[in-house]
């Protein structure tokens, strides 16, 4: 079976929870032949000129801003695939150019986000309905989200890299520490409001606004003072911050799955997370939950596990075993079957040909 992976985020780039998902996919289901188009640095121009061309034979098509979109459409249109695989809804566009079945993953429910914000459709969540409406299959990382799409949907979680035993260290007793986008859906500001009422800890966020310098510096500036900027880290760097955490915290307004949760999860991080259906689905009795957006409940929360050692020994060992359930060798025949669906859905019945 060939798949062709269309995406906004690739390893070893890493600005979010998309390049660990689809490269821990790609590398885990090994009896798959894949290939990426990844969307890294290109944005759209106005009279585009641009002339570079696709390397036809390349396992991982990284898709820069000298690069012509009409020879990546080419390269779509041409590849061979049994089915596409797209994982960003504004790419939905570009896999249309491919005659194979579609699988369409929601890791972002942009239609939640716009009723969220009280605005009216946005062109995510437009692309998200075309999406949602056309793709063969649509795979839904969490029963939750697969309940709140207006689209049947197939379930599979994604998964995580075992983390070997013996690799535990002593963590920071006041470190309480965050990954993800710069964004309000992702709670950066519930997370900048809980930091000052508790700053007798040390609160750290690793990440940022990728490719958006202009608004990487205005949270910067303005609404994250007095927090400690990681920056954007790799898996070895994001490992030894987890291991040197003592609480970590997802303060998510919306999530599809919550991969950060599941990184906190596999190193044994005691977790306070908003109260949200898919962060209870994936983390259960292993975190402290708190009502959304409530900055004050998340200090307490933090400031209770930073003063009670045993809570935070039972939710470490409590994380450990429930990622188990996570690890990628225990989810690919699940994936397999998902790829297969798409094939069995997607070819034309007799009456068709």
């Amino acid at each position: 079976m060939r798949v062709l992976h269309l995406t906004r985020d690739f390893p070893p780039r890493s600005t979010g929870g998309l390049s660990s998902a689809v490269g821990g996919l790609v590398a885990a289901v090994d009896t798959i032949e894949h290939r990426v188009v990844s969307f890294d640095d290109w944005r759209p121009r106005r009279n585009d000129t641009r002339t570079a061309g696709v390397d036809c034979a390349a396992r991982v098509v990284r898709v820069t801003s000298e690069m012509a979109l009409s020879s990546v459409q080419d390269f779509v249109r041409t590849c061979p695939a049994d089915a596409v695989h797209v994982h960003d809804a504004m790419l939905w566009a570009l896999a249309g150019e491919s005659s194979a079945p579609k699988v369409y993953s929601v890791h972002v429910h942009h239609a939640a986000q716009d009723r969220l914000r009280g605005v009216p459709p946005t062109h995510g969540a437009q692309a998200e309905a075309a999406a949602l409406a056309a793709a063969t299959v649509v795979h839904a990382p969490s029963r939750a989200v697969a309940e709140a799409l207006e689209a049947s949907s197939h379930v599979v979680p994604l998964g995580c890299a075992r983390v070997e035993p013996g690799t535990s260290m002593s963590p920071d007793p006041a470190l309480v520490f965050a990954v993800g986008r710069f964004a309000d859906m992702k709670g950066t500001d519930v997370f900048a409001e809980a930091a000052a009422l508790a700053p007798h800890a040390r609160w750290r966020w690793a990440g940022g606004m990728p490719a958006n310098p202009r608004g990487d510096r205005r949270w910067r500036k303005r609404r994250l003072a007095g927090i400690e900027l990681a920056g954007w880290l790799d898996a070895q760097q994001l490992a030894s911050a987890y291991r040197a955490a003592s609480v970590a915290v997802v303060p998510s307004r919306v999530e599809t799955f919550g991969l950060a949760a599941l990184d906190a999860l596999r190193f044994g991080c005691p977790i306070v997370a908003s109260d949200i259906a898919p962060l209870r689905e994936l983390l259960g009795e292993a975190a402290v939950f708190v009502p959304v957006a409530d900055a004050r409940a998340l200090a307490g929360a933090v400031d209770r596990l930073l003063d009670d050692r045993a809570l935070r020994m039972a939710l470490a060992q409590r994380a450990i075993v429930r990622s188990q359930a996570y690890e990628w060798p225990r989810l690919t025949a699940d994936w397999v079957a998902l790829y297969a669906r798409c094939l069995r859905v997607g070819r034309p019945h007799r009456g068709q040909l």
